[in-house]
């Protein structure tokens, strides 16, 4: 499939694993555009700095999950630990979260992945984040904390707490920033946030590469990461929520998400994995799409195709009126707490106690 070939080429091409004439061409061209963009980057955060660009406040405190790099980095779970932690503490959190590349016929993934693993909680999607957060005052009265989904760049929205993940498996985009590398703005923006977290964390089966990561965080924070979660697969599930046994037999991975490589390394240790296939990040899928996928499927002898949450649900519509497809398998992913989970709940319920004081 040439978006899988498309997909992968890119990360391969940041990463500098691809060595070919042209992707040094393509290197050359997007590290000619990198300084313009960061210094748009740098510029926008000195405004708000300095106080030349608004920011104005919620009508109840703001609690952040963000990230540096583009994808990947395991923000809706953190959003649903994070939401969880404040319903044990009695408090009645909303999520708001810009909904990348949603539309009225197509919702986002991230934002049916929250409905679905938080029900009765208020889900507000809008890209002007101040907007969404005045939509949560005015219908629903009962929310006293926001958690702001992909908000560390969003700096028009006041916040009381910005946690910052990083992902272990790739933690600074490569080292450079878009369209060079996949970072939004450089390291040195860690400086803004309140705490980092890393997720994916090689802590307990790579000890070292855990503190060399702490210390690269440190150098650019002022502090180590706070907190260091895995993200784990609990279940491997079919389209009716039931765990299948699916180690040992042959399946087709794919996803549409910024980071797949951990996807994939993950995916074989739970199936047979025959191919694998990258399609871009928040790719929104058609039946074209499907019946390929079903295609790569009867060529490898797989019974199933094997893909992730986000993709799921993205996929599921199509499922009701297609034809000749194999079984869907998805991963549901928990995530596991590996040390700093006592510490990252004090800097929560510390900072809505400091909100309430202002």
């Amino acid at each position: 499939m040439n978006r899988n070939a498309k997909t992968l080429r890119t990360h391969a091409i940041m990463s500098g694993d691809d060595r070919s004439a042209g992707a040094a061409l393509l290197r050359g061209a997007a590290a000619a555009a990198e300084p313009f963009y960061r210094v748009a980057t740098a510029l926008r955060n000195r405004a708000f700095d300095f106080g030349l660009r608004v920011t104005a406040k919620a009508h109840c405190p703001v609690i952040s999950v963000g990230n540096l790099t583009t994808g990947g980095t395991g923000k809706t779970p953190m959003v649903v630990h994070l939401v969880e932690l404040l319903q044990r503490h009695g408090r009645a959190p909303a999520v708001v979260l810009r909904g990348y590349k949603q539309t009225d016929e197509r919702p986002s993934d991230e934002a049916t992945l929250l409905r679905e693993a938080l029900p009765g909680v208020a889900v507000v999607v809008n890209g002007d984040r101040v907007a969404a957060a005045r939509q949560v005052a005015r219908r629903h009265a009962e929310v006293d904390v926001i958690v702001l989904d992909d908000g560390f760049q969003h700096r028009r929205i006041a916040r009381d707490l910005d946690v910052v993940l990083i992902d272990a498996t790739n933690p600074f985009g490569y080292g450079r920033v878009l369209p060079r590398g996949m970072m939004r703005e450089g390291p040195g923006g860690l400086r803004r946030a309140d705490a980092v977290v890393v997720t994916r964390s090689p802590l307990g089966r790579d000890p070292q590469a855990a503190a060399e990561l702490n210390e690269r965080v440190a150098r650019y924070h002022g502090k180590p990461p706070v907190a260091h979660f895995a993200h784990r697969w609990a279940n491997v599930v079919d389209a009716n929520d039931a765990p299948v046994e699916s180690v040992g037999r042959p399946a087709v991975a794919f996803c549409g998400v910024g980071n797949p490589r951990p996807f994939f390394d993950e995916a074989v240790q739970h199936a047979e994995v025959k191919q694998t296939i990258a399609f871009a990040d928040h790719h929104h899928y058609t039946h074209d799409d499907l019946a390929q996928l079903a295609a790569v499927a009867r060529e490898n002898d797989a019974v199933a195709l094997l893909t992730t949450g986000k993709d799921w649900v993205k996929l599921r519509p199509l499922l009701e009126s297609a034809d000749d497809v194999p079984a869907v398998w998805r991963a549901e992913l928990e995530l596991a707490c590996l040390d700093g989970g006592a510490a990252l709940e004090t800097l929560v319920l510390e900072a809505l106690k400091q909100a309430c004081r202002t």
